[in-house]
């Protein structure tokens, strides 16, 4: 009976990806409390391993070396009696159907806790096999963000580890510009900063600085702004003064008529009644009726004579009045509140036979 010779170390057996290479390995330490731990628990998630489907020679190990050097520092048995890995810990990803990059980034950044400097140095790695990608679309797979990755990128152009790329590839697999051409000025703009430094030049000044400043014709400019703004509010003054009195009547609905005095023009001018009416009532109703010309017409047909201009002394005196009514108000429903709120004294009558 023939006995097959058992490697020493599963390293002897298979080689291991470039990409499983970029994240940082363990300590020893941590594989030895991870293989204590398989010993015991059994091992829960296989390896990988990647390559072409039909050529067994080109397999290489994309997951796992972690696990597999835990098992082997603390005598756990690998290799079947062939010599080879046993089949119940890996798994097999054909190389058409993954990208091995994506898929050591995808099975073990969200689950190691990286530092930012291990994550900077993933970022380099992965940039070394893959530079045609975008910065974003590594930092969607890092899970850092994309100013990061366009730091680490542009340290490695200088220093010649990457060649730079006129094209970049994007997540959805575009081809995009890697620099943007820089933004070309207006023409128009261009050629008003032209005409500034053109003039600047021929008054002796230099591009920028300010024309020296000629104070009499700037005050003089200030004078008349100053006049001109006075006779403006002297304006607004006066179109107050006169659209206040029956432009308030209707802003404020204080009321140009009584009810009485409304229901008395229209009793007139209703037909079952106004043949009925007396000279006396259609009189009234007359004047009545005559009172509302101001609020009827427009400014220019019917302009409000001189007495109803209002001064600014009769102006604060209606708004004090105002005030004062309201106030009372306030005054007599707080009262009636407070008596509504007071108990009444109950009258007890006398007992016979008491003292006065």
């Amino acid at each position: 009976m023939t006995t097959i010779k058992q490697p020493k170390s599963w390293r002897d057996v298979i080689k291991v990806h470039p990409a499983a290479d970029m994240l940082p390995a363990m300590t020893a330490d941590e594989k030895k409390a991870l293989g204590e731990d398989i010993k015991k628990n059994r091992l829960h998630q296989r390896v990988t391993l990647y390559g072409s489907f039909n050529a067994v020679e080109t397999w290489q190990l994309l997951d796992g070396r972690n696990r597999l050097d835990a098992m082997e520092l603390v005598g756990v048995p690998i290799f079947a009696t062939d010599g080879t890995i046993r089949d119940d810990l890996w798994a097999f990803r054909p190389d058409y159907q993954v990208d091995p990059y994506e898929f050591v980034l995808s099975a073990n950044v969200h689950r190691r806790h990286l530092t930012p400097e291990q994550k900077r140095d993933v970022i380099a790695k992965l940039l070394k096999a893959q530079p045609e990608k975008s910065d974003r679309q590594i930092a969607g797979q890092i899970k850092v963000s994309p100013s990061t990755v366009g730091k680490v990128r542009k340290g490695m152009e200088t220093s010649g580890d990457v060649s730079k790329l006129d094209t970049r590839t994007d997540a959805r697999g575009r081809k995009q510009q890697a620099h943007k051409p820089p933004k070309q000025k207006d023409p128009a703009i261009a050629a008003a900063a032209d005409r500034a430094v053109a003039r600047s030049a021929l008054m002796g000044a230099t591009p920028g600085a300010e024309p020296p400043v000629d104070a009499s014709k700037w005050q003089a400019e200030v004078d008349r702004l100053k006049a001109e703004n006075d006779g403006l509010r002297a304006e607004i003054f006066e179109m107050k003064r006169a659209f206040w009195g029956w432009g308030n009547v209707l802003k404020r609905r204080t009321g140009a008529l009584t009810k009485a005095e409304y229901n008395s023009i229209l009793s007139c001018l209703h037909p079952d009644s106004r043949n009925s009416a007396s000279e006396a009532k259609l009189g009234s109703a007359f004047r009545l009726f005559n009172r509302l010309r101001y609020v009827m017409c427009n400014d220019q047909e019917m302009p409000f004579p001189e007495k109803y201009h209002p001064t600014v002394q009769e102006l604060k005196a209606r708004q004090q009045y105002v005030a004062e009514k309201k106030a009372a108000e306030k005054a007599a429903k707080r009262e009636a509140r407070r008596a509504a709120k007071t108990p009444q004294p109950v009258a007890t009558a006398k007992v016979l036979g008491d003292a006065p």
